[in-house]
């Protein structure tokens, strides 16, 4: 990556999402605070998915450092040089759950209730819904690719 001072000063007073929801987003190096072609994922897919994440190399502009995977918990930018391999990722998620059924049924977190049980949580989706965001979150990766260093793709964590 080319230097992101610049960059990572601009959108440092950014306010990540108020809620469990992840936002992919492309942005202009030149105008940072223009984020377009949103994307949003729950924080259970992301968790889920969590082992493939740590593959791609990001950038932590919280901490000014490179990094494998997402800051779950802030911001994470990929540029044109590792959203090859992000997209990979995505892909192949999209690929394996648009072969189950239309209700995709995921095991989540382990959770301890008021009551004493303690189960693993189901989380359930559309398989027709997840599958069309990781498809465009691919897309989006494919533009940054293409971009030569002028956009990239930013991730606001929860």
């Amino acid at each position: 990556m080319r230097s992101l001072a610049h960059f990572t000063t601009a959108i440092a007073s950014q306010q990540c999402p108020v809620s469990l929801n992840h936002q992919f987003g492309l942005v202009p190096v030149t105008s940072p605070q223009e984020m377009r072609e949103v994307v949003t994922l729950h924080d259970d897919v992301l968790f889920y998915i969590s082992d493939t994440l740590k593959w791609i190399p990001t950038y932590n502009p919280s901490s000014k450092k490179y990094q494998k995977g997402l800051n779950l918990c802030g911001m994470t930018v990929l540029d044109h040089k590792s959203v090859r391999k992000a997209e990979m990722v995505f892909l192949s998620w999209a690929e394996l759950i648009s072969r189950g059924p239309s209700l995709i049924r995921l095991r989540g977190p382990y959770t301890k209730y008021p009551n004493g049980k303690e189960r693993y949580l189901q989380l359930v989706y559309s398989r027709t819904s997840l599958v069309s965001s990781l498809r465009r979150l691919a897309s989006n990766c494919r533009k940054v690719a293409a971009s030569s260093g002028k956009v990239v793709l930013l991730h606001r964590g929860v």
